[in-house]
């Protein structure tokens, strides 16, 4: 199909949606009789509500446009189509003497009323329908059918899923928006530019090192956490001034080096995309209000020139270990932690592998040490500190005194690394059913591990003289407890 030249020229400034965008101006043609509803859907941040809106503002289309993010009830959904329909035909006179609209007939009888006069065709579009509290599969199939009965109009539904929409309706045109791949996503923020700087210096190299500064953020930020082009967009801009900074005031390079280069900044500007890598793992997990309070609190040190000492610090130590356990409780979660039932029964295996000592998954995790699971964990206490009390010479103490200091380190809550064959006997262990050796359980939780590690939950680290790779975990005692309630994992009678 041939486009008029004002829809071309909108097209150009919608880059990597030629197909979305020739596949809405045949549906959306004034010239053409409109379908009964259009839905549109795809993630975050694709485009879909711009290429509806370009396609009909090339056409010079009627159309109404209601946030139904806005809406807190249906009623006020209703009220907001009504409105935005009186709003897009010039008519906002005629709101007070029409009164609100308390269902879908009282809609549908006034939009008849407005419309059924025009000889052109009208589109209201719901945006973001799917996120509108109260919305349910009877209360969008009737809104579809509102198209029905009432003559030139079109309903244009955009969407995150389908889901939730339930539509089976025949011939109801869907169109899908996918996510920008990585060279999309990083041609669309390299586009813009760099952000404005306060030097002049920098700007023979802002076109040169912005590229590889946007796909070195794309590849350590945005494409491990699954995140938007909004937020790719966003980290960019607030991290370039920060990343050129030492550019910028002529600091002298490190080493033999006259002149900073990518690599020298790059190596220089880790610990701010450390920072960062930790704010959005915090932001999926905890929401942002929390995750900005667990910021503050893990780094209170934090300054903005981007220095290892300012954002980095040991977390070997038991004084450590304490204070994180501390921070952990101060953090109340805005929402529960999504995780699958399997992948939060993988995180409880690798929080009691990396808590508790080697010389203990004997006594604490095999089926043959107890024959009640409740009474393992008084059990075992009792045996590791019945020894430490019992009366001597000067022998029996050294040996007694000897004994509480090995227990007193094992009780200590240290975090250790742990091996992939050690969580996986744990795991076995700890499955309130059991779990059969035919089953193919080593497959399954390296994957469910590898989403572990995405998530920054659990850290791989690679040991020392060529060792094989090890595993710790990244989250605390509340984190863990607040991922196994929903799924009532029994995970207590487990730890010393």
């Amino acid at each position: 199909m041939m486009l008029p030249l004002e829809l071309l020229s909108i097209q150009k400034d919608l880059l990597f949606r030629q197909i979305q965008f020739r596949q809405l101006a045949g549906l959306l043609n004034p010239l053409t009789p409109p379908p009964q509803a259009i839905v549109v859907y795809g993630p975050e941040d694709t485009g879909k509500t711009a290429v509806v809106r370009g396609v009909l503002n090339g056409f010079e289309a009627s159309h109404g446009v209601v946030d139904c993010t806005q809406c807190i009830s249906l009623r006020h959904l209703l009220a907001k189509a009504y409105s935005s329909t009186l709003a897009a035909l010039g008519r906002y006179v005629d709101w007070e003497q029409a009164g609100k609209c308390d269902n879908l007939n009282d809609l549908a009888l006034k939009l008849k009323a407005i419309l059924q006069e025009r000889q052109t065709n009208f589109y209201l579009i719901c945006d973001s329908i799917d996120r509108q509290r109260e919305i349910n599969a009877p209360f969008t199939a009737a809104l579809v059918r509102l198209a029905q009965d009432i003559p030139h109009l079109c309903l244009v539904l955009i969407a995150r899923s389908t889901r939730r929409l339930s539509l089976h309706a025949p011939g109801l045109p869907f169109i899908r928006f996918p996510t920008y791949t990585r060279d999309e996503a990083i041609s669309l923020v390299v586009r813009k530019g760099p952000p404005t700087s306060n030097s002049d210096s920098s700007e023979e190299h802002s076109s040169r090192w912005y590229s590889l500064f946007v796909t070195a953020i794309y590849d350590s930020l945005i494409g491990p956490t699954t995140r938007s082009l909004r937020s790719l967009g966003e980290v960019c801009e607030r991290l370039w001034p920060r990343f050129i900074q030492p550019h910028v005031d002529r600091e002298k390079p490190p080493g033999r080096a006259k002149e900073w280069d990518f690599s020298k900044l790059l190596v220089r500007s880790r610990a701010i995309i450390q920072n960062e890598a930790d704010q959005a793992s915090d932001a999926h997990l905890l929401g942002d209000d929390a995750a900005t309070e667990k910021q503050e609190i893990s780094v209170p040190g934090n300054s903005t020139d981007g220095s290892a000492a300012s954002t980095e610090r040991p977390r070997s130590s038991p004084a450590d270990a304490v204070k994180d356990q501390q921070n952990d409780a101060e953090i109340t979660s805005a929402r529960p932690l999504v995780l699958g039932y399997f992948s939060a029964l993988v995180l409880v295996a690798a929080y009691l592998a990396s808590h508790t000592s080697p010389k203990l998954d004997i006594l604490l995790f095999s089926r043959l040490s107890s024959s009640s699971r409740k009474g393992k964990k008084s059990y075992h206490r009792r045996k590791l500190f019945q020894s430490s009390s019992k009366p001597g010479g000067a022998a029996d103490n050294a040996i007694s005194v000897s004994t509480s200091n090995s227990v007193a380190v094992l009780h200590k809550n240290f975090r250790r690394s742990f091996s992939l064959d050690r969580l996986i006997s744990i795991v076995r262990a700890t499955h309130p059913r059991g779990v059969q050796r035919r089953r193919g359980l080593a497959d399954k939780v390296t994957s469910e591990l590898a989403e572990l590690v995405r998530l920054r939950l659990v850290n791989l680290m690679v040991g020392e003289w060529g060792a094989d790779e090890r595993l710790t975990v990244n989250v605390g005692k509340i984190w863990v407890e607040e991922v196994a309630r929903p799924w009532n994992i029994d995970w207590k009678d487990f730890e010393i």
